[in-house]
């Protein structure tokens, strides 16, 4: 517990001849974390760069086009991919042509790319026909008699909209302006065309009589655009029913494309980082030392007695580049997921995965306490992680197992509350009903507050003494001294409250006081006991006034941090209260609470509540967790172990 794995720097060297298969092999089994250097020797020099290199940007240009197609066809191809077919048969991935894959990629890519740019030609087509369609039926509105007007033989006319309406000013005398449905018609005698064109123009003027085809009534020209729409949409269809049979013809073709060369692109990014002289080629990473006897057995098989590994010292050699590896047992596993929102830990860092798991169930299932709906929980939670372990999706089903330890931690308190499906009638509380004894649950609260801020200095002060930073863990006010003061703290006030009298004044002050006076003579202490170079880095003024600061910080950041954790007892409150109210619109319903309508507004009403009060309570345990604890000792600057893996 609280320990991470032993990581290990390795050097692997292997003939020349087997570099393929070694990384083939080291990809199946997922123990390396690859780097991509080795050794700075003059003689050694990365692999045939250039071929490697164009190797890679036709896998990636493979790649994406295949990418691209399955997105267009299946926009969550990618969460359910199965790669082992693919990983598991070494020759669909060893022998192939890569210039053969790309024709053929660049030939179906070719193909649907011309389909689907003749149906986007068509479409607006379509959607252009649709506007002058609809145009004509509102000229059919208007009853104009196009055919008489076009039969004038001194008089030419114009037929339109002018954009919002508007009059023109400047018509002449001579001229007939009229307006319907607001299309505007202007009669103008032969020979003052242009004249009027340019008045028009100046206003916005839009022709409407280009809808009508050369001697077509406003009737015909509207069952033309009717018969030309149906064409199109007659030609959509066949150029759907085309492009569903190209996909289908070709879809195990992309599938397959996706999945080789997702592998192959991992396989040609391992290989460019490989070092290699004339005969021998190196590999180098970390590994965890219980993996190093299955990377022993897969080389022996692969090499026989001709390969060389090398293995680093343990220890902390490459602090800030050694990968990091949590190690915890099946129980705390999937509360991994909440300490990578935060970071990883670093190398001087314990693992702080269990501590954070059990407070952040039992900060839930304080705010959360129902036994019904924490067993629907429990029940959801173990259902969502067996769906998604079946599914081969580890943070789905990590996610469940967090719900289902929320659920249990819920029923737990439950009983405690004496709270059934937000009834407080059917079971005798072992604790109390929350809402009939608040101040004892805002004590519980904050004295839950106290043990993980507690924890939280303690980890903190392991964590320096991990770095032989000791003038932090022993003097600091995350350290012994300000660990002291805290506790003196939170036992003054708890004397305070148990004997509800002011607590011994000299008592309490000596408490806080020797502890604050290890603080301040941090300086000369850690110059006597730890060597330190100075005794003040800045100078003795600026390290009174940095003393000072730093003691005003640390006494309102014990105070604020502690009582925000009154929070966890507001929103159990909120829970019981969401309950009552339950409850209260069922009497109103059916005050017998036995017909159908009572217990329909119980269901609904706590299905609202699981929902509701579920998220919230997962979000404040989570937000006390990161803020009030975490903020303690965590730094999370880590680099994650991440092995190398055939997988995309």
């Amino acid at each position: 517990m609280f320990s991470k794995s032993d990581i290990r720097r390795i050097t692997l060297a292997v003939p020349k001849k087997y570099y393929e298969e070694l990384i083939y092999s080291i990809g199946l089994d997922e123990n390396i974390h690859l780097l991509e250097t080795v050794l700075p020797s003059p003689e050694l020099t990365n692999m045939d760069a250039e071929s490697c290199s164009s190797a890679i940007f036709r896998a990636r240009r493979i790649f994406s086009s295949v990418s691209k197609l399955l997105k267009e066809r299946d926009p969550d191809y990618a969460a359910d991919f199965d790669f082992n077919p693919y990983i598991e048969d070494r020759e669909l991935i060893f022998n192939r042509t890569g210039e053969d894959d790309e024709a053929g990629t660049v030939r179906i890519e070719k193909k649907l790319n011309q389909h689907s740019s003749v149906k986007k030609r068509i479409e607006l087509e379509i959607e252009k026909s649709l506007i002058r369609r609809n145009e004509i039926r509102r000229l059919a509105a208007v009853s104009v008699d196009f055919q008489g007007l076009d039969s004038l033989k001194l008089c030419s006319y114009f037929f339109g909209r002018i954009p919002n309406g508007i009059i023109p000013s400047g018509i002449k005398n001579s001229w007939y302006l009229t307006r319907r449905g607001g299309f505007f018609l202007l009669v103008v005698p032969s020979g003052e065309e242009d004249e009027a064109a340019g008045l028009l123009g100046r206003y916005g003027f839009n022709d409407c009589k280009v809808l009508l085809p050369s001697g077509a009534d406003v009737k015909g020209a509207l069952k033309a655009y009717e018969a030309r729409i149906a064409e199109l949409r007659r030609r959509i269809d066949v150029i759907d029913r085309c492009l569903e049979q190209l996909e289908e013809d070709w879809s195990d073709f992309i599938y397959d494309m996706y999945g080789i060369y997702s592998v192959i692109l991992n396989i040609l990014s391992a290989r460019a980082g490989l070092h290699f002289s004339e005969e021998i080629v190196f590999l180098a990473g970390w590994a965890d030392t219980r993996s190093i006897p299955s990377l022993r057995r897969s080389v022996n098989g692969l090499c026989g007695d001709s390969w060389y590994l090398s293995i680093g010292p343990r220890g902390i050699q490459d602090p800030e580049t050694r990968p990091v590896k949590l190690r915890n047992i099946r129980l705390f596993r999937p509360f991994e997921t909440l300490i990578r929102i935060m970071g990883t830990p670093g190398n001087g860092e314990l693992d702080p995965t269990p501590m954070a798991g059990i407070a952040y169930i039992v900060l839930f299932g304080l705010m959360f306490g129902d036994v019904g709906q924490g067993a629907v929980l429990a029940v959801t939670g173990a259902a969502v992680n067996r769906t998604f372990i079946k599914k081969k999706n580890q943070s789905a089903a990590d996610m469940g197992s967090i719900i289902f330890f929320c659920g249990i931690s819920a029923f737990f308190f439950g009983f405690l509350y004496g709270s059934v499906f937000s009834s407080e009638s059917l079971l005798s509380p072992l604790w109390f009903h929350p809402m009939e004894h608040m101040m004892e649950l805002f004590t519980a609260a904050v004295a839950v507050g106290a043990v993980l801020i507690s924890a939280g200095m303690m980890l903190n002060i392991a964590n320096r003494i991990s770095l032989y930073m000791y003038d932090e863990a022993f003097f600091g006010t995350g350290g012994v001294a300000g660990l002291a003061v805290y506790l003196a703290m939170i036992y003054s006030a708890a004397v305070y409250l148990s004997a509800d009298s002011s607590p011994d004044l000299s008592t309490s002050a000596v408490a806080v006081a020797a502890p604050l006076i290890l603080f301040i003579l941090r300086g000369p202490l850690s110059f006597v006991f730890f060597k330190s170079k100075k005794i003040f880095h800045r100078g003795f003024f600026e390290y009174i006034v940095e003393s000072i600061v730093e003691i005003i910080e640390m006494f309102s950041s014990f105070l604020g941090n502690t009582i925000s954790f009154v929070r966890a007892g507001a929103f159990a409150l909120s829970h019981a209260g969401l309950s009552i109210a339950v409850y209260t619109l069922a009497e109103i319903v059916d005050p017998e609470l036995s017909g159908p309508g009572a217990f329909s507004v119980i269901v609904l009403g706590n299905i609202f509540i699981i929902l509701l009060e579920g998220l919230v309570c997962s979000i404040q345990s989570m937000r006390l967790e990161f803020y009030e604890f975490f903020s303690r000792f965590f730094q999370g600057n880590g680099a994650e172990f991440k092995p190398f893996t055939l997988k995309g």
